[in-house]
């Protein structure tokens, strides 16, 4: 009889044990304290790279080249549900808890201290399974982490960061941010508030850009990155505005332009009132215009062939056309025929096209295709492929450039439309095949060109002594020699301007109409001996 109660004993022993390994099994196969352990960690990881200090254009450059901001948070939430990772730390004591409820409700405490050490080889485990509050032991900092979490962590960032980091100069500059007053005023502002607001108590004087002060200058060029750039998060892309017009070669470019340029500038004023869009008169830089010194450090800052603005106050400016990058340039700055030999219209012919005896429609044909050459030398002067944003006209705007620019643009008209014996709502031609009137609607502004005869908010300052610029001395000349000088001489000008317009997609008729009204105003000129051409004729 006694060995029955020894093999009864035996048994009951060997059953408990059997009860227990399968009870410990099943724990300790769960997965949930290494779970936790990552949710934890994986958590951390995506709120780290999910406040980055970007702007709310960030998402829209992601989204265009690469994923957006919208789908981090998948990809972290996918974490949860990954098999566990090895032991990790845990740090968050409502998780463990609560996905451990479940498995303590069926197994009984005294069998649950020893589960830990078979299956997951650490000997602090049934302390941290018998206390409420988990306190991570110092034996798992981080020991297993590296291999997944650093390599997801590493995965996110990497398609965060494609978007900008191979357009941009590498060593981008941080820069100043408005006030959070300017912002706000910023933020509120709509387009039409300009034309709303364009009235005789808000007025400002429009100065060529050599003639601002220090101060204006710095005011002008912080206002004018703080609506440029996609950093900064300016509620209204002027570059999409203007991509969208319909205005070139035909006679609404000048009012369409005035507009643009009226609610660009409210824009500027809605981060600074004191601002005012100067313009640059070209004209004076006509013989070597990238030895300007618009192109300072303090304006418009330097360029460098097919690479982003790399000085000044729009260092690595941003840009959202054709996709998020940096605004691009295509020529030498600050360097003599840094835009080999293109040439911009001189002084004098511009003169006559103000003052001469053109009408509107051959004035605003001549005028557009001479502008077309500065938009061609800032934008690939020194490029025949991936030129800058002011070579093509649904990137120009991006540039700042093109707003002093076209602000001078908009000054020739204003003298014209104030000079004797000129009216300063002429306006006419015709426009997709018909005439065009007054009374048609400049989109997307809801004004009509009437409204753009006369702004009076705006006015302009003749340029000071600095800039006037002189158009080459020669002799006066008959129209017969004129007019064979001219078409001896024009062709090293004109292709910049052809090339501009047909690549805006201008029929060759419509660019041999406004070839003919520049050749006029050129020979107006040259009998005058007030051209290169008359220059370049005398013996």
């Amino acid at each position: 009889m006694p060995a029955m109660p020894r093999l009864a004993a035996v048994a009951a022993a060997a059953a408990v044990a059997v009860a227990a390994t399968v009870t410990l099994t099943a724990y300790g196969a769960a997965p949930l304290p290494t779970a936790a352990a990552h949710v934890a960690a994986s958590g951390r990881q995506a709120t780290g790279f999910h406040i980055p200090d970007y702007p709310r254009s960030l998402p829209l450059e992601v989204s265009s080249t690469g994923p957006s901001s919208r789908q981090a948070p998948r990809e972290s939430s996918a974490l949860l549900t990954r098999s566990p990772l090895p032991s990790q730390r845990q740090t968050r004591a409502p998780t463990p808890a609560s996905t451990r409820r479940p498995t303590r409700t069926s197994t009984p405490a005294s069998t649950r201290e020893p589960t830990p050490a078979p299956r997951q080889g650490a000997t602090k485990a049934p302390s941290r399974m018998l206390t409420p509050p988990p306190t991570p032991p110092p034996t798992r900092a981080r020991t297993p982490a590296p291999s997944p979490a650093r390599t997801r962590a590493a995965t996110r960032a990497s398609t965060r960061t494609p978007t900008r980091a191979p357009t941009r100069a590498p060593t981008r500059t941080p820069r100043k941010t408005p006030t959070p007053s300017a912002t706000r005023r910023a933020s509120a502002w709509r387009l039409g508030d300009g034309l709303r607001k364009c009235t005789s108590a808000n007025a400002r004087v429009r100065q060529e850009v050599r003639d601002m002060t220090a101060a204006e200058r710095t005011a002008f060029t912080a206002a004018v990155r703080a609506v440029l750039d996609p950093d900064a998060g300016f509620p209204v892309d002027f570059s999409a505005i203007h991509r969208a017009s319909k205005a070139h070669g035909s006679p609404t470019f000048l009012p369409w332009h005035r507009l643009f340029l009226l609610e660009f500038e409210d824009a500027l004023r809605s981060v600074d009132p004191s601002v005012a869009l100067p313009y640059w008169k070209w004209s004076s830089d006509w013989r070597d215009p990238a030895a300007s010194p618009v192109w300072s450090a303090s304006l418009l800052g330097g360029s460098d062939p097919g690479e982003c603005i790399p000085d000044g106050p729009f260092a690595n400016l941003g840009a959202t056309a054709p996709r998020p990058g940096c605004v691009r340039r295509g020529f030498t700055g600050r360097a003599a025929k840094g835009m080999g030999e293109i040439r911009f219209e001189e002084p004098s012919v511009l003169a006559e096209l103000v003052g001469g005896s053109s009408n509107y429609s051959s004035f605003v044909d001549a005028l557009e295709f001479a502008h077309g050459a500065v938009h061609v030398a800032v934008g690939g002067a020194q490029l025949s492929a991936n030129q800058g944003h002011m070579y093509f006209v649904a990137q120009s705007s991006c540039d700042p450039a093109f707003f002093v620019h076209h602000a001078f643009v908009d000054h020739l008209w204003a003298t014209r439309q104030a000079a004797p014996g000129k009216s300063r709502s002429a306006y006419a031609g015709v426009h997709e095949g018909r005439a065009v009137r007054s009374t048609d609607e400049l989109a997307p502004f809801g004004a009509t060109v009437r409204q753009t005869f006369a702004l009076p908010c705006v006015s302009y300052a003749q340029p000071g002594p600095g800039p006037q610029g002189r158009s080459a001395a020669g002799e006066p000349r008959s129209r017969l020699d004129a007019e064979k000088l001219v078409e001896e001489s024009i062709g090293d000008k004109l292709w910049p301007m052809e090339l501009f317009a047909r690549q805006n997609g201008l029929t060759e008729e419509n660019i041999q109409q406004k070839k003919v009204a520049l050749k006029a105003a050129e020979v107006d000129a040259t009998v005058k001996g007030n051209t290169a051409a008359a220059a370049a004729g005398r013996e």
